[in-house]
């Protein structure tokens, strides 16, 4: 429930990535909350005198849907950026077999590590500082090992850290 309200706080955030589970909880929690507002329309038809005044019933479910539009465009799009994808691909659903496509994409792990719209939900991958660490251990294994000079170490050194 907490992936549903989480979307919901990025009401319309198209920027950044959303991890499968966010994804997905979101739309499982979405698809209960649709059929549940469609529950008082059911439930007011199926009486003898159910006559057209009961598909005022319906006003509630289209409420629902125009309101979760943008949410749901927002976590489609970042979940299209969590497998490093323009968020335009949602458009691929105006097309015949397009939400096919969409939902194969949707199940598709995300990019390990940083990519071209953020770092990795999942905090997985290295970091820039991570990469600069375990350079740096290499550089001072070679140098102890005498692979390398002292001087050379400092060069190496200095230009890893202008790098970060």
């Amino acid at each position: 429930m907490n992936w549903y309200f989480e979307v919901l706080k990025k009401y319309a955030t198209f920027e950044g990535r959303a991890q499968r589970q966010e994804y997905w909880m979101f739309y499982l929690f979405n698809i209960i909350a649709m059929m549940l507002s469609f529950l008082p329309f059911f439930l007011s038809t199926t009486t003898d005198d159910a006559g057209i005044e009961n598909f005022g019933w319906l006003l509630l479910p289209i409420v629902y849907i125009i309101v979760m539009l943008i949410p749901s465009l927002a976590v489609t799009v970042r979940r299209l950026h969590d497998i490093n994808m323009s968020g335009w691909w949602v458009l691929i659903t105006f097309i015949p077999f397009g939400n096919l496509v969409l939902f194969i994409l949707a199940m598709m792990d995300g990019t390990v590590g940083a990519n071209n719209y953020g770092n990795d939900p999942k905090g997985r991958g290295d970091s820039t500082l991570d990469t600069h660490l375990d350079t740096l251990e290499r550089l001072h294994d070679l140098r102890e090992k005498g692979v390398i000079t002292q001087e050379e170490f400092e060069t190496q050194k200095a230009i890893l850290l202008a790098k970060s």
